[in-house]
């Protein structure tokens, strides 16, 4: 009973954190007792944060699958053709949810991400769809997507409406879209993670850019993370940063630097490794 008070009392502390989370649900193993705010079920993706039936658990703790967007662009956008279109947005979810912008139904962004090495945690999520050269095929209805195990939910529609009128840039270009130099910009990445300690935690950050931005990381202190061969800290291609067989000292907040020719963009995740037992 104590390790589970002490697993009760960080996950509520870690919850605390995320701010404004609404659906959620905890269960001790035994008596299933929930402590979730939200009860309302959702069965489709929907604008309403939403709790699936679905269970996971290790050894001590169940913890019902939920996701909840917390913010994303909406409205109407109305933009020349040649300027920029971004859209973001937010969502937590339990473990690491699935995060994507849609213009209908075809996915705009792709996170093949979900779930990674986790016995038990939450994620907040940040996505990004950047579009340099805006043209008329871009015009339409976008939603921002998030499924996390058997939970899902959609967000508000954003419509994005392409005058026929051109930007300065477009007109210097002669009407096409060029492949210029693009500054660097993070377009997906976890500003909190709560990962469980003795597994593999992924921190993501996905950058894009034109010359393709170099990514590295910074850990609490400021210092620029070591990956050489046999340290706990790898580096994917990706830009992601594997901290393995995560320790209650690797709590605290770690930058990722996305950098090229033409800028960079930085963006910081706070660390919170939690009991296993």
């Amino acid at each position: 009973m104590a390790a589970e008070m002490r697993a009760l009392v960080t996950y509520t502390t870690f919850l605390v954190l995320l701010v404004n989370v609404q659906a959620r649900s905890y269960y001790q193993r035994d008596d299933y007792a929930s402590t979730y705010e939200d009860d309302e079920q959702q069965n489709s993706l929907s604008p309403v944060a939403s709790e699936g039936t679905g269970v996971r658990k290790n050894s001590n703790v169940l913890m019902k699958d939920f996701v909840k967007i917390t913010s994303s662009t909406e409205g109407v956008i109305k933009v020349k053709q040649g300027d920029t279109i971004e859209l973001e947005c937010t969502a937590v979810g339990s473990f690491t949810p699935s995060v994507d912008w849609y213009k209908g139904e075809i996915p705009v962004t792709h996170g093949e991400d979900n779930n990674y090495i986790t016995k038990f945690g939450v994620t907040r999520m940040v996505v990004r769809y950047i579009e340099d050269c805006a043209q008329q095929k871009h015009e339409g209805t976008y939603t921002c997507q998030a499924v996390s195990g058997s939970a899902s939910m959609a967000s508000p529609p954003v419509t994005v409406l392409v005058s026929e009128k051109m930007s300065p840039r477009m007109l210097r270009n002669g009407a096409e879209c060029k492949q210029d130099q693009k500054l660097a910009r993070i377009t997906r990445y976890s500003p909190v993670v709560m990962h469980t300690m003795g597994t593999d935690a992924k921190l993501l950050c996905r950058a894009r850019g034109f010359p393709r931005p170099y990514v590295y990381w910074t850990d609490k202190n400021g210092n620029v993370l070591d990956t050489a061969a046999g340290s706990r800290y790898k580096i994917l291609d990706s830009g992601d940063l594997i901290i393995r067989n995560l320790r209650w000292p690797d709590m605290g907040v770690y930058m990722c630097v996305a950098e090229n020719s033409v800028g960079k963009d930085i963006i910081s995740t706070f660390l919170y490794p939690m009991l296993d037992d």
